[in-house]
């Protein structure tokens, strides 16, 4: 996965690949369901199920709301339709300030979510409110079990970074900036925006001494 500036490039980008690449996910499922179900009989229920799911997220986008979530959550839980609008619900919740309600929207997304990359976009936004409501000990345990991937090592190294900046631990902010902005070598807004973080923290070099006042 390549390396994007933003989450919402990120959304995008998994929306984009599971149009296409939906299908082979869906029949790489078959050798475990076969079994059970037969290939007609699964056939035939996977694409009932995927319609189904597309028709309650059509109502969804029309006017997105919690009942929408919760109807898709538990009639579709595997479904890329649920995981979408959960997300939207979550940022919804956020403007307007039900912080609960954001959070366990992610959090039902990092535990039942089977697409790797909504299931990090989750674990970002969470780790952000947290941090925004002053919850580091929180974000720190989310974060101790995290396998970095490529497309999301510049977004992890920055949240890390601004984790212990909160902490005061200036030295192992510096660390992870800087290590974002490896990263970040070819995407302009993101080098500048961990740049003035890094510049913001007071230190000298690459060596972490104090500036004097």
């Amino acid at each position: 996965m390549d390396t994007y500036a933003s989450e919402d490039e990120q959304v995008e980008a998994l929306k984009k690949w599971w149009k296409e690449n939906g299908l082979s996910v869906a029949l790489g499922l078959v050798l475990g369901l076969v079994v059970v179900f037969g290939w007609r009989g699964w056939q035939g229920w996977q694409m009932e199920q995927n319609l189904q799911a597309s028709a309650v997220y059509a109502e969804f986008e029309k006017e997105p709301t919690e009942e929408h979530g919760n109807l898709l959550m538990t009639d579709f839980p595997a479904s890329p339709y649920t995981l979408q609008a959960l997300l939207k619900l979550a940022d919804l919740a956020v403007v307007a300030h039900n912080h609960d309600v954001a959070e366990k929207h992610w959090q039902w997304m990092i535990a039942h979510s089977e697409v790797s990359g909504f299931t990090h976009i989750a674990r970002l936004r969470l780790a952000k409110l947290w941090l925004s409501d002053n919850k580091s000990n929180q974000v720190q345990e989310l974060l101790s079990s995290v396998t970095l991937q490529d497309g999301f090592a510049l977004a992890y190294q920055e949240l890390l970074g601004d984790l212990h900046y909160q902490q005061g631990q200036l030295q192992a902010a510096a660390k992870y900036y800087r290590s974002a902005l490896g990263y970040a070598l070819a995407l302009p807004s993101a080098n500048e925006r961990i740049q003035l973080k890094l510049d913001d923290l007071g230190l000298v070099g690459d060596v972490g001494m104090e500036k004097s006042s």
